[in-house]
C-alpha cells in the first residue's frame, strides 16, 4: 500500500523481499532460523533496524519505529534498493512467455529437466548412501571391538605370567 511508512516483521526472506520491493523501511524482530542473518543484512543495507527478540519491549519497539519514521536515510535506502530490485531486463509476464515458448520450441526442453527424475527409488531416497554410512559405522565398531579384545587379552596373559613367576 502506498501509505505504508514502516513494516514490522520477523525477518523472513519473503517479508524482507516484499518490503524492499515496495521501498518500505523495516523494524525486524528476528526469532529463529535465517531471520537473524536476514536482519543483519538489512541493517547493513540501511533499510532496517533490528530489535533482538531477547530485548523486545514496548519501549524498544517504539524507539525503533520512531527512528525509522523520523530518519529519512532509511526510506531513502529502501527506495534505492527498490529501484535496484525492480530494474529487470524483462517484465515478469514477458519472462514467463519466453520460457513457455522456449519449452514449446524445444519439444519439452528435456535438457532442463532435473537429473533427479532419472534416479532409481533407492537413490532418490538416499538408501544407498544410508546403507554405506551404516556399513562404515558397523565396520568401525567391529574394528574397535577387535582392538579392545586384543589389547585386554594381552594384558590378561601378562598378568597370568606375572602370577606364575
Amino acid at each position: 500500500h502506498p501509505n505504508i511508512r514502516a513494516f514490522i516483521t520477523h525477518g523472513g526472506l519473503l517479508s524482507i523481499t516484499e518490503s524492499i520491493y515496495s521501498g518500505v523501511p523495516m523494524v525486524i524482530i528476528p526469532i529463529f532460523g535465517d531471520q537473524k542473518m536476514n536482519a543483519e543484512q538489512a541493517v547493513l543495507n540501511g533499510v532496517a533496524i533490528k530489535v533482538p527478540f531477547q530485548d523486545f519491549t514496548g519501549d524498544n519497539l517504539a524507539n525503533a519505529l520512531n527512528e525509522i519514521l523520523t530518519n529519512s536515510s532509511y526510506s531513502e535506502a529502501a527506495s534505492k534498493r527498490s529501484r535496484i530490485l525492480r530494474d529487470q531486463p524483462l517484465k515478469p509476464m514477458d519472462k514467463a512467455i519466453f520460457w513457455i515458448e522456449y519449452v514449446l520450441r524445444h519439444q519439452g526442453a528435456t535438457h532442463l529437466r532435473s537429473a533427479a527424475l532419472n534416479l532409481t527409488w533407492y537413490q532418490y531416497y538416499l538408501l544407498d548412501v544410508i546403507a554405506f554410512v551404516v556399513f562404515i559405522i558397523i565396520l568401525g565398531l567391529y574394528c574397535s571391538r577387535l582392538l579392545f579384545y586384543y589389547l585386554f587379552r594381552s594384558n590378561k596373559k601378562q598378568k597370568l605370567k606375572v602370577k606364575d613367576q
